[in-house]
């Protein structure tokens, strides 16, 4: 496997696509987001630091212009979080129970 998914944004991911009004929107977004998650993997560099949001140890990838995954550059890479952009500010979402 090529990364691994923490129950957190396994939780996000779901949350997304039940947020969708038709079936096959939420399944092209789970889908899509894998194939992403792939990508990610494989690709050396892929992503970016957001010091101003969190300290923790993340990248950061936009998805679909507003999403972004959040993940630890490790093998397997591990996908932390799952957040639309309009969440990504500093809050508590980035606090001890982040990830």
């Amino acid at each position: 496997m090529l990364y691994q998914i923490t129950e957190l944004a396994q939780d996000d991911i779901d949350a997304a696509a039940d947020g969708f009004d038709d079936l096959d929107k939420a399944d092209s977004f789970i889908s899509n987001i894998h194939t992403e998650f792939g990508s990610i993997a494989t690709s050396i560099g892929k992503g970016h630091r957001r010091t101003d949001l969190t300290e923790h140890d993340v990248y950061f990838q936009t998805f679909q212009k507003r999403w972004s995954i959040i993940f630890k550059r490790e093998r397997p890479i591990i996908i932390v979080r799952v957040f639309p952009h309009k969440m990504l500010n500093p809050n508590p979402w980035f606090g001890p129970g982040f990830i």
